[in-house]
C-alpha cells in the first residue's frame, strides 16, 4: 500500500497521470525489485562479514545466514570450491541481478504500456 502512495505521489509530482492498474503493476514491479535488492544487501553483508569475523558466533551472522541459506546452500553444494573460496554468493548476485533485468523490467515495460 506505501509503495502504491509513493507511485501516486512520484507520478502527481512529475505530471505523469498514470492509471490504477498501471500503478499496481508498477508497486508490484517495485516490490519485487526491493526483496531483490534488500536479497542482494544481504548476500553482501554475509560476504564482508565472512572475510571480517570468520568462523560465526555474532547473532547479526545467525540472521543472514537463516536469511540466506536457503538459496545459496543448494548452490555451494552444486558448485566446487576452488582454494577453499566459495562462489556461491557471486553466483547468488549474478542471478539476482539477472532476475531485475528478465523479470522487474519486463513489469516495468507492462506498466508503462497500460497507462
Amino acid at each position: 500500500a506505501l509503495q502504491l502512495l509513493a507511485l501516486v505521489l512520484a507520478s502527481l509530482a512529475a505530471g505523469i497521470n498514470l492509471s490504477l492498474p498501471a500503478l499496481a503493476i508498477m508497486s508490484v514491479a517495485e516490490l519485487i525489485a526491493l526483496l531483490l535488492n534488500v536479497f542482494l544487501i544481504t548476500i553482501i553483508a554475509q560476504v564482508i562479514l565472512s572475510w571480517i569475523g570468520p568462523g560465526g558466533g555474532q547473532p547479526i551472522n545467525d540472521v543472514l545466514d537463516s536469511l540466506n541459506e536457503p538459496v545459496l546452500g543448494p548452490l555451494r553444494r552444486r558448485l566446487p570450491t576452488s582454494s577453499g573460496i566459495d562462489f556461491s554468493p557471486l553466483v547468488a548476485i549474478m542471478a539476482i541481478q539477472l532476475l531485475k533485468i528478465l523479470l522487474v523490467a519486463p513489469i516495468v515495460d507492462l506498466a508503462r504500456a497500460v497507462t
